[in-house]
Protein backbone atom coordinates (compact mmCIF):
# COMPACT_ATOMS: atom_id res chain seq x y z
CA UNK A 1 0.00 0.00 0.00
CA UNK A 2 1.43 3.40 -0.90
CA UNK A 3 0.63 6.97 0.14
CA UNK A 4 1.13 10.21 -1.73
CA UNK A 5 3.75 12.83 -0.89
CA UNK A 6 1.63 14.52 1.75
CA UNK A 7 3.08 12.14 4.32
CA UNK A 8 1.97 9.02 6.21
CA UNK A 9 -0.82 10.86 8.04
CA UNK A 10 -2.71 11.37 4.82
CA UNK A 11 -5.37 8.64 5.00
CA UNK A 12 -6.55 8.46 1.41
CA UNK A 13 -5.06 5.22 0.12
CA UNK A 14 -4.15 4.65 -3.48
CA UNK A 15 -4.80 1.42 -5.26
CA UNK A 16 -4.69 -2.08 -3.80
CA UNK A 17 -2.85 -4.85 -5.62
CA UNK A 18 -6.07 -5.83 -7.36
CA UNK A 19 -6.55 -2.32 -8.73
CA UNK A 20 -9.39 -1.10 -6.51
CA UNK A 21 -9.26 1.75 -4.04
CA UNK A 22 -8.90 0.95 -0.39
CA UNK A 23 -11.51 1.99 2.14
CA UNK A 24 -15.25 1.61 2.09
CA UNK A 25 -16.60 5.11 1.71
CA UNK A 26 -15.86 5.68 -1.99
CA UNK A 27 -17.63 2.63 -3.46
CA UNK A 28 -16.21 -0.59 -4.83
CA UNK A 29 -15.76 0.59 -8.41
CA UNK A 30 -14.10 3.94 -7.65
CA UNK A 31 -10.82 4.52 -9.47
CA UNK A 32 -11.51 1.87 -12.08
CA UNK A 33 -10.80 4.28 -14.95
CA UNK A 34 -7.21 4.82 -13.87
CA UNK A 35 -6.85 1.08 -13.39
CA UNK A 36 -8.07 0.50 -16.95
CA UNK A 37 -5.50 2.98 -18.28
CA UNK A 38 -2.74 1.19 -16.40
CA UNK A 39 -3.91 -2.10 -17.84
CA UNK A 40 -3.94 -0.73 -21.38
CA UNK A 41 -0.38 0.54 -20.91
CA UNK A 42 0.68 -2.85 -19.59
CA UNK A 43 -1.04 -4.59 -22.50
CA UNK A 44 0.77 -2.33 -24.94
CA UNK A 45 4.13 -2.99 -23.28
CA UNK A 46 3.60 -6.74 -23.17
CA UNK A 47 2.17 -6.76 -26.72
CA UNK A 48 0.34 -9.89 -25.61
CA UNK A 49 3.59 -11.82 -25.35
CA UNK A 50 3.51 -15.55 -24.98
CA UNK A 51 3.11 -16.78 -21.45
CA UNK A 52 6.68 -18.15 -21.20
CA UNK A 53 8.19 -15.83 -18.59
CA UNK A 54 10.68 -16.49 -15.78
CA UNK A 55 9.16 -18.70 -13.11
CA UNK A 56 7.30 -17.17 -10.21
CA UNK A 57 7.05 -18.91 -6.85
CA UNK A 58 4.57 -16.48 -5.29
CA UNK A 59 2.23 -18.13 -2.86
CA UNK A 60 -1.15 -19.03 -4.35
CA UNK A 61 0.08 -18.97 -7.96
CA UNK A 62 1.33 -21.92 -10.00
CA UNK A 63 4.79 -21.60 -11.50
CA UNK A 64 4.51 -20.34 -15.05
CA UNK A 65 5.68 -23.60 -16.59
CA UNK A 66 2.89 -25.33 -14.63
CA UNK A 67 0.11 -23.35 -16.28
CA UNK A 68 -2.63 -25.27 -18.08
CA UNK A 69 -3.10 -24.64 -21.79
CA UNK A 70 -4.60 -21.19 -22.47
CA UNK A 71 -8.38 -21.11 -22.33
CA UNK A 72 -11.13 -18.51 -22.24
CA UNK A 73 -12.08 -20.05 -18.89
CA UNK A 74 -10.19 -19.11 -15.74
CA UNK A 75 -10.25 -21.48 -12.78
CA UNK A 76 -10.10 -19.82 -9.35
CA UNK A 77 -9.41 -22.05 -6.33
CA UNK A 78 -8.92 -21.48 -2.59
CA UNK A 79 -11.71 -18.88 -2.79
CA UNK A 80 -14.18 -20.08 -0.17
CA UNK A 81 -14.45 -16.61 1.38
CA UNK A 82 -15.36 -14.94 -1.92
CA UNK A 83 -18.71 -14.59 -3.67
CA UNK A 84 -19.67 -14.66 -7.33
CA UNK A 85 -20.12 -10.88 -7.25
CA UNK A 86 -16.61 -10.46 -5.83
CA UNK A 87 -15.16 -12.54 -8.65
CA UNK A 88 -17.10 -10.79 -11.40
CA UNK A 89 -16.31 -7.30 -10.13
CA UNK A 90 -12.59 -8.05 -9.83
CA UNK A 91 -12.18 -9.64 -13.26
CA UNK A 92 -14.54 -7.64 -15.45
CA UNK A 93 -12.00 -4.79 -15.68
CA UNK A 94 -9.80 -7.15 -17.73
CA UNK A 95 -12.47 -7.83 -20.34
CA UNK A 96 -16.04 -8.86 -20.98
CA UNK A 97 -17.19 -11.74 -18.75
CA UNK A 98 -19.55 -14.26 -20.32
CA UNK A 99 -20.34 -16.10 -17.12
CA UNK A 100 -19.29 -17.09 -13.61
CA UNK A 101 -20.15 -20.42 -11.98
CA UNK A 102 -19.10 -22.12 -8.76
CA UNK A 103 -18.61 -25.90 -9.02
CA UNK A 104 -17.79 -26.09 -5.28
CA UNK A 105 -17.56 -23.84 -2.25
CA UNK A 106 -13.92 -22.94 -2.84
CA UNK A 107 -13.82 -22.86 -6.65
CA UNK A 108 -15.09 -20.52 -9.37
CA UNK A 109 -14.96 -20.73 -13.14
CA UNK A 110 -14.96 -17.48 -15.13
CA UNK A 111 -15.34 -17.35 -18.91
CA UNK A 112 -13.95 -14.33 -20.76
CA UNK A 113 -15.41 -13.36 -24.12
CA UNK A 114 -12.10 -13.97 -25.91
CA UNK A 115 -8.94 -15.99 -25.40
CA UNK A 116 -6.92 -12.78 -25.70
CA UNK A 117 -8.59 -11.34 -22.60
CA UNK A 118 -7.97 -14.42 -20.45
CA UNK A 119 -4.32 -14.62 -21.54
CA UNK A 120 -3.87 -10.95 -20.70
CA UNK A 121 -5.39 -11.55 -17.27
CA UNK A 122 -3.09 -14.49 -16.48
CA UNK A 123 -0.06 -12.46 -17.69
CA UNK A 124 -1.13 -9.68 -15.34
CA UNK A 125 -1.38 -12.17 -12.45
CA UNK A 126 2.09 -13.57 -13.15
CA UNK A 127 3.70 -10.15 -13.50
CA UNK A 128 2.01 -8.31 -10.64
CA UNK A 129 0.08 -10.75 -8.46
CA UNK A 130 -3.63 -10.41 -7.88
CA UNK A 131 -5.79 -9.89 -4.79
CA UNK A 132 -9.56 -10.02 -4.44
CA UNK A 133 -10.74 -8.45 -1.19
CA UNK A 134 -7.17 -8.89 0.13
CA UNK A 135 -7.36 -12.63 -0.62
CA UNK A 136 -4.84 -14.29 -2.95
CA UNK A 137 -6.68 -17.19 -4.63
CA UNK A 138 -5.03 -19.79 -6.83
CA UNK A 139 -5.57 -18.91 -10.50
CA UNK A 140 -5.06 -20.96 -13.63
CA UNK A 141 -6.60 -21.64 -17.01
CA UNK A 142 -9.68 -23.86 -16.91
CA UNK A 143 -9.88 -27.37 -18.38
CA UNK A 144 -11.97 -26.31 -21.42
CA UNK A 145 -12.78 -23.32 -23.63
CA UNK A 146 -16.32 -22.73 -22.32
CA UNK A 147 -18.14 -23.06 -19.01
CA UNK A 148 -20.34 -26.10 -19.78
CA UNK A 149 -17.35 -28.12 -21.03
CA UNK A 150 -15.21 -26.99 -18.10
CA UNK A 151 -17.93 -27.97 -15.63
CA UNK A 152 -18.24 -31.39 -17.26
CA UNK A 153 -14.47 -31.93 -17.12
CA UNK A 154 -14.27 -30.97 -13.45
CA UNK A 155 -17.25 -33.16 -12.59
CA UNK A 156 -15.67 -36.14 -14.36
CA UNK A 157 -12.35 -35.58 -12.60
CA UNK A 158 -14.08 -35.16 -9.24
CA UNK A 159 -16.09 -38.37 -9.55
CA UNK A 160 -12.92 -40.19 -10.62
CA UNK A 161 -14.94 -42.72 -12.57
CA UNK A 162 -16.72 -43.93 -9.42
CA UNK A 163 -19.26 -46.59 -10.36
CA UNK A 164 -22.82 -45.37 -10.08
CA UNK A 165 -21.85 -41.73 -9.48
CA UNK A 166 -25.05 -39.70 -9.63
CA UNK A 167 -26.47 -36.31 -8.68
CA UNK A 168 -29.10 -37.98 -6.45
CA UNK A 169 -28.00 -39.33 -3.07
CA UNK A 170 -29.68 -41.92 -0.89
CA UNK A 171 -29.35 -40.69 2.68
CA UNK A 172 -30.34 -43.04 5.51
CA UNK A 173 -30.41 -41.67 9.04
CA UNK A 174 -29.65 -44.46 11.53
CA UNK A 175 -30.86 -44.43 15.16
CA UNK A 176 -33.18 -41.43 14.61
CA UNK A 177 -33.75 -40.37 18.22
CA UNK A 178 -34.75 -36.86 17.13
CA UNK A 179 -37.12 -35.68 14.36
CA UNK A 180 -35.64 -35.64 10.86
CA UNK A 181 -37.35 -33.28 8.42
CA UNK A 182 -36.61 -31.81 5.00
CA UNK A 183 -35.43 -28.66 6.77
CA UNK A 184 -32.90 -30.66 8.82
CA UNK A 185 -31.60 -32.46 5.73
CA UNK A 186 -31.40 -29.25 3.71
CA UNK A 187 -29.39 -27.60 6.50
CA UNK A 188 -26.95 -30.53 6.43
CA UNK A 189 -26.63 -30.86 2.64
CA UNK A 190 -26.86 -27.31 1.26
CA UNK A 191 -23.39 -26.13 2.40
CA UNK A 192 -21.88 -28.69 0.00
CA UNK A 193 -23.84 -27.91 -3.17
CA UNK A 194 -27.14 -26.66 -4.53
CA UNK A 195 -30.00 -28.86 -3.36
CA UNK A 196 -32.90 -29.17 -5.80
CA UNK A 197 -35.31 -31.55 -4.06
CA UNK A 198 -35.57 -33.71 -0.95
CA UNK A 199 -37.92 -36.66 -0.39
CA UNK A 200 -38.23 -38.59 2.89
CA UNK A 201 -39.98 -41.80 1.85
CA UNK A 202 -39.78 -44.11 4.85
CA UNK A 203 -39.62 -43.70 8.62
CA UNK A 204 -39.26 -46.35 11.32
CA UNK A 205 -37.53 -46.78 14.66
CA UNK A 206 -34.33 -48.11 13.07
CA UNK A 207 -33.82 -45.50 10.37
CA UNK A 208 -35.22 -42.71 8.24
CA UNK A 209 -34.77 -43.17 4.48
CA UNK A 210 -34.48 -40.15 2.21
CA UNK A 211 -33.30 -38.98 -1.21
CA UNK A 212 -31.55 -35.69 -1.92
CA UNK A 213 -31.27 -34.39 -5.49
CA UNK A 214 -28.42 -31.96 -6.29
CA UNK A 215 -27.74 -29.80 -9.31
CA UNK A 216 -24.68 -31.84 -10.34
CA UNK A 217 -22.70 -35.00 -9.63
CA UNK A 218 -19.92 -32.83 -8.22
CA UNK A 219 -22.25 -31.29 -5.63
CA UNK A 220 -23.56 -34.71 -4.64
CA UNK A 221 -20.03 -36.09 -4.40
CA UNK A 222 -18.90 -33.14 -2.26
CA UNK A 223 -21.82 -33.72 0.08
CA UNK A 224 -21.28 -37.47 0.35
CA UNK A 225 -17.60 -37.02 1.19
CA UNK A 226 -18.42 -34.42 3.83
CA UNK A 227 -21.33 -36.01 5.69
CA UNK A 228 -21.16 -39.79 5.23
CA UNK A 229 -20.74 -41.42 8.63
CA UNK A 230 -21.32 -38.20 10.58
CA UNK A 231 -23.92 -37.81 13.33
CA UNK A 232 -26.64 -35.20 12.98
CA UNK A 233 -26.86 -35.09 16.77
CA UNK A 234 -24.20 -36.35 19.18
CA UNK A 235 -24.30 -40.13 19.43
CA UNK A 236 -27.32 -40.64 17.18
CA UNK A 237 -28.89 -39.92 13.81
CA UNK A 238 -25.85 -41.27 11.94
CA UNK A 239 -25.79 -40.53 8.20
CA UNK A 240 -25.31 -43.43 5.80
CA UNK A 241 -24.91 -41.93 2.32
CA UNK A 242 -24.65 -43.60 -1.10
CA UNK A 243 -25.44 -42.85 -4.72
CA UNK A 244 -29.05 -43.44 -5.72
CA UNK A 245 -30.13 -44.90 -9.04
CA UNK A 246 -32.93 -42.32 -9.32
CA UNK A 247 -32.41 -39.62 -11.95
CA UNK A 248 -34.90 -37.10 -10.56
CA UNK A 249 -37.35 -36.72 -7.67
CA UNK A 250 -41.04 -35.94 -7.90
CA UNK A 251 -42.38 -33.48 -5.35
CA UNK A 252 -46.03 -32.43 -5.17
CA UNK A 253 -46.02 -30.41 -1.96
CA UNK A 254 -43.52 -28.71 0.30
CA UNK A 255 -43.61 -29.97 3.88
CA UNK A 256 -41.56 -31.94 6.40
CA UNK A 257 -41.39 -35.00 4.13
CA UNK A 258 -40.96 -33.54 0.62
CA UNK A 259 -39.64 -30.24 -0.66
CA UNK A 260 -38.87 -28.75 -4.08
CA UNK A 261 -36.38 -25.89 -3.70
CA UNK A 262 -36.66 -24.93 -7.37
CA UNK A 263 -40.43 -24.35 -7.42
CA UNK A 264 -41.62 -20.90 -6.29
CA UNK A 265 -45.27 -21.68 -7.13
CA UNK A 266 -47.27 -20.80 -3.99
CA UNK A 267 -49.58 -23.76 -4.67
CA UNK A 268 -46.83 -26.30 -4.03
CA UNK A 269 -45.96 -24.68 -0.73
CA UNK A 270 -49.53 -24.92 0.52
Amino acid sequence: MSYDNRGPDFKRRRYDDDGFRGGRGRGRGHGRGRHMNAMREEEHNNNMQDHEQPESSSQGRPKRNERALPSRVIQICMAEELTEDDIRLALEVFGEIRGVVSPSRDMFLVEFSTLERSVFFINHVDNHGFLIRFISPELNYGPAQDLPSAMAAITAAKSGGKPGANHVLEVNILKPMYPITTEVLHTIASPHGRVLRIVIHNRNEAKVESLIEFDSVMSADNCMEAINGADVYAGCCTLDVSYSKAQSLNVFKNDDDTFDYTDVNPAIAA
